[in-house]
């Protein structure tokens, strides 16, 4: 397997990721998209191979493993001929870049990794690329991913990563094209604000293609932007050009790298940027007909999770990724309450349907973290990515973020986690009991507490068992060297007998993968064959879920 393969000719998940995969068929389809290129998982796995660790099996590593992989990675030297590949890439982009995570089962069917892994921006020299590279790789281990994976019952695979150029946005957003309807965010500057949720974003939505767009105005008093000099110029007003007009910013806060700063939208003479629209209609029209069209080439019908900037006067998108969950959720006000009901206490935002019992725990600060246990309902401004692992403690969350589009209400979507946004910090007393209402956003006084204390994420008692990629994975190994089936047969039985007799198998749609005559159908086949000889009920094993 080659180290790295140009962008446009990443087909194969395995080796490439889910992103990287995606990014490569939209490029095929002529989508104007960043080009670039992808390590691939080989590199990952060659790397830790040179230091004595081997992650080529497709096994989850044991917790000890994870730890001698985790020190591996961030203070291993490179090897001479990995240096030379890392510099054969840097030297082939133009300008700066921006260096992101492509998991084998990131950006999937049922599983987006939404916020888990890490992607680095605005990169410019040679030293931060490798050490980007590194970081990225290192957020296939961390706690988020596992987490993430033991939640969802995944294994823990290398990583590719995608190398592109860095757009310097005037404009970002996410957009859920579901069912015909359009959901689009948007604000000022890069989308790293939205996908956060720290950043108000504006929200334009069209019932179906051609529709005229209703537009929520929301206060936007904060963007990020890159840092376009060598040195950092904070606390010094900057503008940026967007839509023919001028925005001052000033910027008050950098990431580490000063790399991209955190900037108060200021106000100006004759306009109030922070309470105008984003975007004007008729670029509102232009990017909704740019994201329509791709359900015409690459993507087809379905519903899609899409990430878009305006650059240059222009659309541009960004990456694309199936919905996990089958809408962003509405109120449904119709919806009768129980008798047992207590008082109405507030009305926010519903953004993940269900519905959650248990105590108040205000977060101001990664230290209140220590404080949680899990059934709490977690209240907080916004919902930083590395807080992803203690969401499988929340019976509900409570955030004045208020958009459906974000990362943690992508995963809380995902893991069934009852979620309201625009509800304040602090409106709710610390301790005192809740019942909280995702699909209307209402949010009662708890009459009756539950007998036993649960976070309302936790897994049902039948479980799903997703081997998409390890199918994928054990059918090109078993393809490239044909001696090895029987070793992994042995692996398929293994996997099947600790998933339990009750779970679920999904093959997530691999066998669609397979086109007639395909030499990897018979092995398929067997591989579903073995999986009936270890007792496995037929009805257990799906297609897609």
């Amino acid at each position: 397997m080659a180290m790295y393969v140009p962008l446009r000719e990443a087909t194969e998940v395995a080796q490439v990721g889910g992103k990287g995969e995606m990014l490569g068929r939209l490029l095929r389809s002529k989508v104007h998209i960043p080009d670039g290129i992808v390590f691939t998982t080989e590199m990952l796995v060659r790397f830790l191979a040179d230091h004595g660790l081997d992650v080529a099996d497709g096994q989850t590593p044991t917790p000890e493993m994870i730890g001698k992989i985790r020190h591996a990675l961030k203070h291993a030297v490179w090897q001479p001929h990995q240096l030379e590949w890392l510099r054969e890439v840097y030297d082939a982009m133009p300008g700066r870049m921006c260096v992101r995570s492509s998991a084998v089962l990131e950006d999937g069917q049922h599983s987006s990794y939404a916020g888990v892994f890490t992607s680095v921006l605005n990169v410019t020299t040679f030293g931060e690329f490798i050490r980007a590279v590194r970081e990225v790789w290192e957020s296939a281990y961390g706690p988020d991913a596992v987490a993430y994976a033991q939640q969802r019952k995944h294994p823990l695979l290398p990583m590719a990563v995608v190398v592109q150029q860095f757009l310097d946005a005037t404009a970002s957003g996410v957009a859920f094209l579901t069912e015909g309807r359009l959901h689009i965010s948007a604000t000022y500057g890069l989308g790293v604000g939205v996908v956060s949720g720290r950043v108000p974003a504006d929200s334009y939505t069209l019932s179906h293609r051609g529709a005229e767009p209703e537009l929520e105005i929301h206060a936007k008093g904060i963007c990020y932007v890159a840092n376009e000099s060598a040195v950092t110029m904070l606390h010094k007003q900057m503008t940026i050009k967007h839509q023919q007009s001028e925005i001052d910013l000033y910027p008050y806060d950098t990431d580490d790298r000063n790399a991209v700063y955190l900037c108060q939208v200021l106000p100006q003479r004759h306009a109030q940027p922070a309470n105008s629209p984003v975007l004007k209609r008729d670029n509102v029209l232009r990017l909704a007909e740019t994201l329509y069209a791709l359900q015409d080439g690459p993507l087809g019908s379905g519903d899609w999770d899409i990430e878009w900037c305006w650059h240059h006067d222009e659309p541009r998108v960004l990456q694309a990724r199936p919905l996990t969950s089958s809408k962003v959720v509405e109120a449904y006000d119709a919806e009768p309450e129980p008798s047992s009901a207590g008082r109405l206490i507030l009305t926010g935002k519903p953004i993940s349907a269900g519905e959650g019992i248990g105590p108040v725990r205000n977060i101001n600060k990664d230290e209140d973290l220590d404080r949680i246990e899990a059934g709490d309902i977690l209240v907080m401004d916004w919902i930083p990515d590395h807080f992803i692992r203690i969401l499988t403690k929340a019976a509900a969350l409570l955030i004045s973020d208020g958009s459906p589009l974000s990362h943690c209400a992508i995963i809380a979507r995902e893991w069934n986690i009852p979620c309201v946004g625009g509800v304040q910090r602090g409106s709710l007393q610390d301790g005192v009991w809740y019942r909280v209402n995702g699909s209307t956003g209402k949010v009662y006084e708890a009459v009756d507490r539950p007998s036993v204390h649960q976070p309302s994420g936790l897994p049902a008692p039948t479980e799903r068992l997703y081997v998409h990629a390890w199918l994928i994975q054990a059918m090109e190994a078993v393809n490239a060297s044909p001696a090895s089936e029987k070793r992994w047969m042995n692996k398929w039985r293994k996997l099947l007998q600790a998933a339990g007799p009750d779970c679920e198998i999904v093959t997530d749609g691999v066998e669609e993968l397979l086109l007639p005559g395909d030499p990897l159908a018979p092995l398929f086949d067997r591989l579903l064959a073995g999986a009936l000889r270890d007792c496995r009920p037929a009805g257990l094993i799906r297609g897609r879920a």
